[in-house]
This record gives structure tokens, C-alpha cells and sequence, in this order.
């Protein structure tokens, strides 16, 4: 064997070796496509995956076949063709049909029609927060998955097409919302803002007063709803207090005069006193009260020398009650007076 055919013969085997067996240095023609692409040595029934590799065109529009219509879309020519784009009733791993043609003196080489792989993508609800699982804004591309709870975490999917890859998505889980509600003291009846017994839930604001209410809400947190809250507004309290009799001297119970406010119970009498209470309302406090008791009046009365004779002005027997005054001659008589005391009458003598 000559030199020329040594030489020739080495070129043949190295480019079997790389060309033909090692993939890594697959050979590519003029319009991007891989020579020997499911190559008809290699068995594309059994091994549909052999044509995973090829080169992805879209369906074209026209007269001649659809390998024909998706190569012309795609710009491909051939000045001679040696077979015009066929399909050869074999499909790739995805599904595509398989379509194989060669340019006169070209190698074979084939194509796939179908759709270019779609990676999927989160959505916007990804990074998100949420108290329920998502249903919106999940994937921006591919099928996503119906979210799951774990830990404090949604977490979905987002599947991709056509060969596309898979994206892992998830939103932070909210906690579950609080409605707010109203406390004991809902409905209750106060003279002031009541303090406590406002919300059995929620942030309790402060009472105010407007008309005979009290208002304030319960507010809700993480979502949750708000509560209006009332009770009834109570009057004043009104303190009872002692009226002018209190203090006073009295020989029969007083019945004026008892109480300045409040209501007066009736005086009785404790010992040398006069008692009784001036009862306060609204819850005002009340009070007690007293008088002094008088003694009992002692009436004058004129004694035995009442209507006697006597020379000379009588010193005995003047009064039987009451003080005497000092007996004074007028005409035939003597005249003096039984003073009676504790507001007791007086009695003239004679």
C-alpha cells in the first residue's frame, strides 16, 4: 500500500472513532444539524431515545409533506437532493416524529418536529405569603403542582414541557388569622369606662363615651375580623348627704330637714339620740345622721297657796311644778307665776 492510501486510510479510521462512536465530537453540518442523529445502524425502535439529540423544527405550512413543510420553514435546501425529508414512522423519547434526509454526497441526517422545551418557572406567588395554600400566581411556565403545608411552608412545583426542566417553588406560611370578639362586658352597665371583660379575642381599644353608651372594637390580627363592642352608660352616683336637722335637738323624731340628697330612712331613737340614713344612688355611698332628743316639757303649776289668805306674801306651797317667782301684793292679793321649762307653760297664781 502506497503512502497516499496509508494516509487516507488513517483519516477514514479517525474519523469512524470520533465522528461515529465518541458523541462528544458528534459532527454538526452547515445547518446545525447532527450527522448521524439516530442514525439507521442504531435501532430507533427500541431505542427511541437515539433521536432525543436531533435538531427541533416546527410544522411548516404548505404542499408537500410535513418534513417537507417543517424543513422549508426552517430554510433548508439542497441543491441535489439526495432523499427530500421523509418521515420514517419513529418517534423520540418526547414524542416527535422522526424525519430523515440527505443532501446528494451528504452523510444521512434526521430532524424531530415538535415543540422546543418549556423549563417551568415560579410564579409570583413564590417567596410570598400566604395563610391558605396559593391557587394563583404559582407558575409563570409549566404545569404546577396543587400546593402542600409542611412546616411553616407552602411547597409546589412547576413542571416543565417537552423535555423542559422541573422548578421547586414555595410561599411562607402565615399564621392562622384571630377574629376579634367582644368580652363580658359587652351589654354591661357601667357608670365608667369599664377596664376589664372587653375582648375574649383581639386588641381591645380604649372606651369612650357618647350618649348613654360606651363603645369600643376588638380588633382582629393576621387577617382576622374586627368586633364592635357596647355597653350601657350608667347615671352619675349621687352620695347621700345629712340634711339642717342633723346636729339638731328634738323632743319628737324630726321629719324635715333630714337628708340634702339621697334618700332618708325614718328616724329612730337610740338612746338620748335620733337616727337615721341618707341612702345614695348610682352607687354613691351613704350617709349617717343624727339629732339630739330634747327632754320631755314640764308645764307649770300653781301649789297650795293658790287661793289662801295671807297677811303677809306666802314663801310655801307656791308651785307644784315650775319655778316661782317671787310673790308681789297688788290691792287685796298677792300675785306670782309657776314657770314651766322644756318648753312647758307657765301658770299665773293668785
Amino acid at each position: 500500500m502506497d503512502k497516499s492510501s496509508c494516509i487516507k486510510l488513517l483519516l477514514a479510521l479517525f474519523a469512524l472513532f470520533f465522528f461515529g462512536i465518541n458523541d462528544s465530537y458528534a459532527l454538526y453540518d452547515q445547518y446545525g444539524y447532527k450527522v448521524g442523529c439516530g442514525y439507521n445502524s442504531v435501532g430507533p425502535v427500541t431505542n427511541p431515545a437515539n433521536y432525543n439529540s436531533c435538531i427541533v423544527l416546527s410544522d411548516g405550512t404548505g404542499t408537500g409533506s410535513r418534513c417537507e413543510n417543517a424543513a422549508a420553514k426552517a430554510g433548508i435546501v439542497c441543491a441535489s437532493w439526495g432523499n427530500r425529508p421523509v418521515n420514517i414512522g419513529y418517534y423520540n423519547s418526547y414524542g416527535y416524529p422522526v424525519c430523515k434526509f440527505f443532501c446528494a454526497g451528504d452523510p444521512d441526517r434526521n430532524f424531530v418536529i415538535g415543540s422546543s422545551p418549556i423549563n417551568g418557572q415560579c410564579g409570583s406567588s413564590n417567596g410570598g405569603t400566604f395563610s391558605s395554600a396559593p391557587t394563583t400566581g404559582l407558575c409563570n411556565s409549566g404545569s404546577a403542582t396543587t400546593p402542600y403545608s409542611s412546616g411553616n411552608y407552602w411547597y409546589w412545583t412547576c413542571t416543565g414541557s417537552n423535555g423542559g426542566s422541573t422548578a421547586s417553588c414555595y410561599a411562607n406560611k402565615a399564621a392562622s388569622p384571630i377574629n376579634g370578639q367582644c368580652g363580658s362586658s359587652n351589654g354591661g352597665t357601667f357608670s365608667s369606662a369599664p377596664t376589664t371583660g372587653l375582648c375574649n379575642s383581639g386588641s381591645a381599644t380604649t372606651p369612650y363615651s357618647s350618649g348613654n353608651y360606651w363603645y369600643w372594637i376588638c380588633t382582629g390580627s393576621n387577617g382576622g375580623s374586627t368586633a364592635s363592642c357596647i355597653a350601657n352608660k350608667a347615671a352619675s352616683p349621687i352620695n347621700g348627704q345629712c340634711g339642717s336637722s342633723n346636729g339638731g335637738t328634738f323632743t319628737t323624731a324630726p321629719t324635715s330637714g333630714l337628708c340634702n340628697s339621697g334618700t332618708s330612712t325614718s328616724p329612730y331613737l337610740s338612746g338620748s339620740r335620733w337616727i337615721w340614713s341618707c341612702i345614695g344612688s348610682n352607687g354613691g355611698s351613704t350617709a349617717s345622721c343624727y339629732a339630739n332628743k330634747a327632754a320631755s316639757p314640764i308645764n307649770g303649776q300653781c301649789g297650795s297657796s293658790n287661793g289662801g289668805t295671807f297677811s303677809s306674801a306666802p314663801t310655801t306651797g307656791l308651785c307644784n311644778s315650775g319655778s316661782a317667782t317671787t310673790p308681789y301684793s297688788s290691792g287685796n292679793y298677792w300675785y306670782w307665776t309657776c314657770t314651766g321649762s322644756n318648753g312647758g307653760s307657765t301658770a299665773s297664781c293668785i
